[in-house]
């Protein structure tokens, strides 16, 4: 015998059950996602913070991993913020000149970049609904940095120092 080796067992991809999952899709195809899920799908303790124009976080497939952020109230101590404060626009409806803890996007300034990103990178998969996030099992943490595709230098490193700091 000149050469050996195990026969190994081999297992398919992982494949999650969401209703608008298509492992043709570029965002999948493009780091090979189904054979990485095979290794690890994230966990709780992972946060990805997604610096954007404002996370719709009542999206049905993002809410179970943006704890601590709630529709008319806002985000928890540590879990979002907004930082937008852009005083020179003058558009009287926009959300963009006094910073908070709300990063939802007001409807009339709403650019769905944000919410796609945060999808792409962690939308709860394996639940029947949607899509899988890449990190389908990790925290998402909204920062919104951006209106209306302006956003100012200082904004976007206010958010990026929040989410190292949280």
């Amino acid at each position: 015998i000149e050469y050996a080796e195990p026969n190994y067992l081999g297992y398919s991809a992982y494949v999650p059950n969401d209703a608008l999952y298509n492992p043709t899709d570029f965002a999948y195809l493009n780091p090979e996602v189904a054979q990485a899920w095979d290794i690890e799908r994230g966990n709780q303790n992972t946060v990805i913070a997604i610096l954007d124009e404002g996370i719709h976080y009542d999206h049905e497939d993002l809410t179970e991993n943006i704890p601590g952020c709630i529709v008319g109230s806002g985000c928890s101590e540590g879990a979002g913020y907004d930082f937008v404060d852009i005083t020179y626009l003058t558009n009287p409806s926009g959300d963009y000149n006094i910073p908070d803890n709300d990063p939802y996007p007001l409807e009339e300034d709403f650019n769905p970049h944000g919410t796609l990103t945060s999808g792409i990178a962690g939308a709860k998969g394996h639940n029947e609904i949607g899509i899988s996030g890449i990190c389908m099992d990790c925290k998402i943490m909204p920062i919104r940095v951006s209106y209306s595709g302006a956003h100012e230098s200082d904004d976007v490193a206010k958010g990026i120092y929040y989410a190292v700091d949280n």
